[in-house]
């Protein structure tokens, strides 16, 4: 039909009982989408789900036109409540697809893992030792099915993406770790994977090699359908369009990669973009309703306020912060407005801070805090206090002679604050 837009490549909605996992998500074809989450969040069960490793206790997954699993909740029998292991089913509780499983209410519809059309890079390359690397990334074309000739053009294919034509012959054993994964993702890709599935890809490899990498996949991942966990931020500002954030087996946050990361609605998303996230009530300088009216500071639930980047105040039926896609996504946009009294974070770089030594009354952008901790991160050190945290040279830290549970009086310019509505 004229006009009509192609369906998402990948539609998810699944619950996961045993781990107390609930996720339902979307992904449009060719769209990388990062995962962010801290450990234990859920997002091994996500990958899981989506390549057959993990079985839900109930949901649905589409890859284009296919159904990846369709399992409706099953009967309780005699009112107990029903029970089922997360892991891949033994062979004698196995679903195949197409067969009702006793029990079930309607059709129950499972396609094992290497039917999918899903191809999962793990964090360790585990290419096979005993081939070598041009044998390694041939391999998915001929376990398909496809001809010497053409597994061959397909490794010389994908050998050439990475740069990696001159490692073809080496065995395993001979590559680093950075060139054993770009080989793995090689032989990922030479399958043609119709959604890739990437788990910390540069986890195990040292800092000064992920640079090269990260580019290399950036090129790779272009219009491709993929899915890439991660714990660098950089990563997902890097490679991905879509940015979602998991706590809890739950998704937090889901939105595109920078209107996530520069305006995070939760404490987690603010710590990975290194943000200080405040929250609190938008006040206006002047009198709501008046054509100068402007929303200039944020006031906290302790009373005290903070000044921020001023924006025109205006209704809150009037105020835009989202438009709608054709395909009913919603785009986060920066609001022109901000309705005096509604709630609204308040993002704020810790390159913003700095920590005052006069005495002097409190000026605006100046706000007094209590030191919580002191916590090493690389070369800095990060100031937490009772409201916003600075990170700061380990000698400044001992000029100041800071510790825990000293006042110090925090400085920042108010047009770094970026003050935003919450859901």
């Amino acid at each position: 039909m004229p006009g009509a837009h192609p369906p998402p490549a990948l539609e998810l909605t699944a619950t996961v009982a045993e781990r107390d996992f609930t996720a339902s998500l979307s992904i449009a074809p060719g769209e990388t989408v990062a995962v962010l989450g801290p450990n234990g969040a859920g997002k091994s069960t996500l990958l899981g789900l989506l390549a057959g490793l993990v079985r839900p206790t109930s949901g649905r997954a589409v890859l284009g036109a296919d159904v990846l699993f369709d399992l409706p909740p099953a009967a309780p029998a005699d009112g107990a409540e029903h029970t089922q292991d997360a892991r891949l089913p033994a062979a004698g509780n196995r679903v195949s697809r197409g067969h009702s499983a006793p029990g079930a209410v309607g059709r129950r519809t499972w396609t094992p893992p290497h039917e999918r059309g899903v191809t999962l890079l793990a964090q360790e390359a585990l290419l096979f030792p005993h081939l070598t690397v041009r044998q390694n990334v041939e391999f998915g074309p001929r376990s398909r099915g496809a001809s010497r000739a053409a597994a061959r053009a397909a490794g010389e294919r994908w050998l050439a993406e990475v740069d990696a034509l001159s490692l073809a012959e080496r065995r395993p054993a001979q590559l680093s770790g950075g060139q054993a994964q770009r080989i793995a993702l090689a032989r990922a890709l030479a399958s043609e994977p119709r959604l890739l599935l990437l788990d910390e890809p540069m986890a195990a490899l040292d800092v000064h090699v992920r640079p090269a990498l990260r580019r290399m996949l950036r090129d790779v991942l272009a219009d491709r359908t993929a899915v890439i966990v991660t714990h660098d931020v950089l990563d997902a500002l890097v490679l991905a369009d879509r940015v979602i954030v998991i706590a809890d087996g739950r998704i937090r946050a889901d939105g595109p990669t920078r209107a996530v990361l520069e305006r995070p609605t939760d404490p987690f998303t603010a710590e990975l973009a290194s943000l200080n996230l405040v929250t609190g009530t938008a006040v206006a300088s002047r009198a709501a309703g008046r054509e100068d009216a402007v929303v200039d500071a944020v006031e906290l639930s302790d009373g005290r306020r903070l000044p921020v980047a001023a924006r025109a105040a205006g209704p809150a039926d009037a105020v835009t912060d989202a438009v709608e896609l054709p395909d009913g996504r919603r785009l986060p946009v920066a609001p022109t407005a901000l309705p005096p009294g509604a709630r609204v974070g308040v993002a704020i770089p810790p390159a913003a801070l700095r920590i005052v030594t006069d005495a002097k009354p409190a000026a605006p952008g100046q706000v007094d805090a209590i030191i919580r901790d002191l916590e090493p991160r690389g070369d800095l050190v990060r100031v937490r206090t009772d409201l916003l945290f600075v990170d700061l040279a380990p000698a400044v830290v001992a000029d100041l002679d800071l510790l825990p549970d000293a006042r110090i009086r925090l400085h920042y310019d108010p047009a770094a604050a970026v003050a935003y509505p919450l859901p």
